[in-house]
Parts: structure tokens; sequence; C-alpha cells
């Protein structure tokens, strides 16, 4: 059935059958996996419309953890001297970050 749709739609069936508040919601199957459950980011993933906000975290997280600095990154692209590492360095941000 629709109510156990993979994108939130189970999560919704529970809270409509328990009627307990959803804090936290697994998008995989690693504690790494878990984030805040955010309704309206939930229902913009389900109609398709994407969730710009966990997206931003996420890159935000991986930028942080590789110790890649953004805006020098930005300054040599600017001033024409972006290269073929830079390139891989902002490649390697976005395989970082899975399935969006």
């Amino acid at each position: 059935t629709q109510s156990t749709w993979a994108k939130g739609g189970a999560a919704l069936a529970f809270f409509k059958g328990l009627g307990k508040p959803i804090f936290f919601l697994g998008t995989g199957e690693s504690k790494k996996d878990l984030e805040g459950f955010v309704p309206k980011r939930i229902a913009s993933r389900m109609v398709g419309e994407g969730d710009i906000e966990t997206l931003v975290e996420q890159l935000d997280k991986v930028v942080t953890s590789k110790g890649i600095k953004q805006e020098e990154a930005y300054e040599k692209l600017q001033s024409g001297n972006f290269n073929l590492e830079d390139f891989y360095q902002q490649l390697s941000v976005f395989s970082s970050l899975g399935s969006i």
C-alpha cells in the first residue's frame, strides 16, 4: 500500500496509528543515517520537491570533515587558478554526499 512508501509514508502511518510523536527518521541502515524528523522536510521529499535544507547540512558536514576551505576554492575559480586537483577535491565532496 501507499502508507508504507519508502520516502516517509510508513512514518506517517505509525504516527497516525500510535499517536506518538516522531523524533528521528532512518534514511539508511547505520547509525549515521539517522536524522532529526522535520515534518516540512519529509513532506517536501514525499511530493518530490526535494529538500535543500538537508542537502546543505550534509554538504556542510562533508566539507568540514574533509577540511576544505570553500572560500579559497571560490577565489581560485574566480581568478582562473582553479586546477585539476581543485576540481577533483570538489567532486570528492559531492561523491561523499551519496544519494541525493
